[in-house]
């Protein structure tokens, strides 16, 4: 074809879209949660995954395709315990209905946790998004200290089911042996098992 023509698909031939942005496209699952990249997470919803509702982090969907509902004016005790300890509301949204949902949040890395029996807790502004399934609780780590970033409150996490939670960068996955202390600083620390003794 003559010089700026369109060829018969509709995009440039080797173009600057040609490569790397088209190579992106939609990752195909039928899990609960799915990671499209390391930054961005795909809830199903509906029979395909036997997932009917679940939490997500308030403002975190960038997209949606089907029948999706979001309840964002959800409330719960947990969101009152949350705004006696911090002032704020826990933000959080009811996502419910039959489709898919893409959740991302400021380009953070996404990682999915499998909870068995075991608790595990977590800053809640590392929580995007999880399962009805899973019990949460608000926990405050207490601190005569004042240490920037300690205070804010904690969700903690029990029972079955997946939870994704958000970190900025790759993160360090630590085991505590029992008889020796891990030390950290404060504003490092993303969560921990909930059977660990946590001091400040």
């Amino acid at each position: 074809g003559m010089p700026g023509q369109m060829p018969p698909g509709g995009m440039p031939q080797g173009g600057m879209m040609g490569s790397t942005l088209l190579a992106n496209s939609e990752v195909q699952s039928n899990a609960k949660f799915s990671l499209q990249n390391g930054k961005m997470l795909k809830a199903l919803l509906g029979q395909q995954s036997g997932m009917r509702e679940f939490f997500a982090r308030r403002g975190a969907m960038i997209a949606y395709q089907g029948q999706a509902n979001f309840d964002t004016q959800h409330q719960s005790w947990g969101a009152n315990i949350a705004r006696m300890f911090t002032g704020e509301g826990l933000n959080l949204m009811r996502c419910t209905g039959n489709g898919s949902v893409f959740l991302a949040n400021q380009a953070q890395d996404i990682h999915i946790l499998d909870l068995t029996n075991d608790g595990f807790t977590i800053g809640g502004n590392n929580v995007l998004a999880f399962e009805t399934s899973v019990r949460w609780n608000i926990v405050r780590i207490d601190t005569q200290q004042q240490i920037a970033g300690v205070g804010n409150y904690q969700i903690e996490f029990q029972g079955r089911g997946q939870v994704a939670v958000t970190t900025t960068g790759a993160p360090l996955v630590m085991r505590v042996d029992p008889s020796k202390y891990c030390f950290a600083d404060a504003d490092a620390v993303i969560g921990w098992s909930s059977s660990l003794d946590v001091q400040m």
